[in-house]
């Protein structure tokens, strides 16, 4: 799994303990992420629903509305470093 593209489609058929799945991953902290991130932006997360989702780069001042999560699609779960974040709200 390399973007939240794949661990989103991987959830999707996902039938499993998902707190065990993300504990045992190699990349746990990555994938944690990435599903928090899904999540968050679909507004299955209730204590940050009533925020509006944002994609872009908060440290360039880049930041625009999220229209849809498959814009997310192609980050990569290994960004950093970028002046990003992991998750942007409005």
């Amino acid at each position: 799994m390399q973007t939240i593209g794949d661990v989103y489609h991987f959830l999707k058929s996902f039938d499993g303990d998902l707190k065990a799945w993300i504990r045992n991953h190699p990349n746990k902290e990555r994938v944690h992420e990435a599903v928090f991130v899904i999540l968050a932006s679909l507004g299955l997360i209730p204590e940050v629903s009533k925020y509006v989702p944002c994609k872009g780069n908060f440290g360039t001042g880049t930041l625009e509305e999220l229209l849809n999560v498959e814009e997310l699609f192609e980050e990569s779960i290994f960004r950093g470093g970028d002046g990003g974040s992991d998750y942007s709200v409005l």
